[in-house]
């Protein structure tokens, strides 16, 4: 450990993310929104990752998994959390480039060099560290995904069944007006007679 000032920012900006998810979870908008709290607070944890290996090292990984998480719930106006998640790795890099903190990187001779911060480097640690840190990262957002598809396909299915057992309850002379319709053909389309509609089909 170099410095634990960054160590301490970091860690109450992860705890304090953490608690934020907590409590939406216990206690969800009735929208089904991101909490506005969650949201700043985990971007906020996710830039002082910065302080580890630069902006440009883990934390677009971790900013490509908290955006993940926003876009799979509904957002107010058009997405503006994956906006803020997608903008995350400029902040420290901003503060960096004008000298409010140090720099991460120094490119001398055709050589990038991660310079250390927060931490030492290493060599066996330093290797275990990014490569554990990247494969739990590949393996949380796989899960997440893995999830939220099992659960959007058993939503899914559920419409399915419940449609399917609403049509038995038709009389069979109504049925045919209680099918969905049938999918479309490239960019044509039928119009209820069953003949092609000239304008779709140019």
């Amino acid at each position: 450990m170099r410095s634990w000032t960054p160590w301490l920012i970091g860690s109450a900006a992860w705890l304090f993310a953490a608690g934020a998810a907590y409590s939406n979870v216990r206690h969800p908008r009735r929208d089904g929104k991101v909490d506005l709290w969650t949201t700043v607070s985990g971007v906020i944890a996710v830039s002082t990752t910065s302080a580890l290996f630069g902006p440009y090292v883990l934390v677009p990984a971790w900013r490509r998994w908290a955006r993940c998480s926003f876009t799979s719930r509904p957002t107010a106006r058009g997405g503006s959390p994956s906006s803020c998640s997608t903008a995350s790795p400029s902040r420290p890099a901003a503060l960096q480039w004008l000298g409010v903190l140090p720099t991460s990187y120094v490119f001398e001779r055709g050589v990038l060099s991660i310079q250390p911060v927060m931490l030492s480097f290493p060599a066996v640690p330093t290797h275990v560290f990014l490569l554990v840190s990247n494969v739990a990262l590949v393996i949380t957002g796989c899960a997440m995904m893995a999830r939220f598809r099992n659960t959007l396909t058993a939503a899914e299915e559920r419409l399915h069944v419940q449609a399917w057992q609403l049509r038995q309850m038709v009389p069979e002379e109504a049925r045919p007006a209680s099918a969905p319709p049938p999918p479309r053909a490239g960019c044509a389309s039928l119009n209820p007679r069953g003949r092609r509609d000239a304008h779709s089909a140019r």
